[in-house]
Formats: structure tokens, C-alpha cells, sequence
């Protein structure tokens, strides 16, 4: 299952299809569903890469203050406010969580989204454009908060909606099962074969 599919089918439970959608548009221009990216542009600055950046974090080589007050995005969201980036590492390090943990930031961001108040309007009726405006404006907030980023995050959306169609089973459960039905239906097409060769 990739991060996508994961997070797909978290945040559809939480804020419906197009909230989701809205959201990962964001997510995607940010981290590409990464949730152990450090910006690029940190990178050679810190001396870390992904892998080695989150390692640093976890064990405490690079301390959790320097995390805070570094000035790199990181994760998903590309956290880059102190005191985001604060909040983030508590909360995943209270868990017992990797600060590169997948569901872990998952569910940090739907936490932040809520004290944001976005929740109801998330999940709301709003347009899939104005979902898409919301999380660039009010969750992002990125230096280039222009129209002609609001439209490519949208165009995003759209992408992630068109790629998983409304009665499409998003569940892992369910994925998974579908997956043990593939392979089980692969194995009596072959037995079949097999006992038409035999007659």
C-alpha cells in the first residue's frame, strides 16, 4: 500500500472524499506524501539527508530544540514554524512514534486541523477549490499563497479524486482482502487450466 493509499483512506473517514482530496492536493505539493522529507533546500544546509535527518531526531543526536528552532520544513505538511515543529515532535515522541512516522503525522495533522477550526469546513460543502484555498491559506500557509497555486493544488486534487473513483474500497482491510482474492482467484484460474489439460 503506498502513503498515498494510506492517507487517502485516513482522511476520507475524517473529512469525506474532497476534504481528503483538498488536503493531499496540499500534502503533495509540500512533501509528495513523504512523512520523513526535509526541504531540499536544508538539506545540503544541515548536512542531512531525509533518512539521516529523522534518525538524528529519533536517537537525540540532533537535539529536539535544534529540530524546533531549525527553520526546515519537515514531514508531510513541511512543518516549519518552531512551534509547530515542537508540537509535532511531542506529539510523535509521546506516542512512542518515529517523528517520521506515516499515521503518526496523520493524525497530528488532523489534531492541528482541528484546533485550527477547519474541521466542519474540511468536511463540509464547500467547493474542492475553496477546501483547497482553505488548507493553503489558513493550515499551510506558504509563502506563495497566489491563485495560480491555489489551481495547481486543485489540479492535484483532482488527480488523487479521479484516482480513487467514490465506490472504490479505500479501507486497508478491505484492501487487503481484495489483494488475498486476486491471488486466490489466480490460483483456480490455474487449477482450472490444469484440469482442462488433463481431460
Amino acid at each position: 500500500m503506498s502513503n498515498l493509499d494510506f492517507l487517502f483512506g485516513y482522511f476520507t473517514k475524517l473529512y469525506g472524499r474532497e476534504g481528503a482530496a483538498a488536503l493531499l492536493g496540499n500534502f503533495r505539493a509540500e512533501s509528495a506524501y513523504n512523512p520523513r522529507n526535509l526541504q531540499n533546500s536544508y538539506e545540503k544546509k544541515l548536512g542531512y539527508t531525509d533518512e539521516s535527518y529523522t534518525a538524528g531526531v529519533d536517537s537525540g543526536a540532533y537535539p529536539a530544540d535544534r529540530f524546533a528552532h531549525d527553520c526546515a520544513g519537515y514531514g508531510l505538511a513541511q512543518w516549519t514554524h518552531w512551534s509547530r515543529k515542537q508540537n509535532l515532535y511531542e506529539y510523535l515522541r509521546g506516542k512512542g512514534k518515529s517523528i517520521g512516522d506515516l499515521e503518526g503525522q496523520a493524525s497530528f495533522a488532523a489534531w492541528e486541523i482541528a484546533q485550527y477550526g477547519l474541521t466542519a469546513q474540511l468536511s463540509g460543502s464547500m467547493q474542492l477549490r475553496d477546501k483547497v484555498a482553505l488548507i493553503l491559506r489558513k493550515y499551510e500557509k506558504p509563502a506563495d499563497q497566489s491563485e495560480a497555486n491555489v489551481d495547481r493544488r486543485t489540479g492535484y486534487a483532482r488527480e488523487i479524486l479521479a484516482a480513487y473513483p467514490e465506490h472504490a474500497i479505500s479501507s486497508p482491510k478491505y484492501a487487503a482482502i481484495a489483494e488475498e482474492l486476486r491471488t486466490e482467484a489466480a490460483r483456480l484460474c490455474a487449477l482450472a487450466d490444469t484440469l482442462e489439460k488433463e481431460d
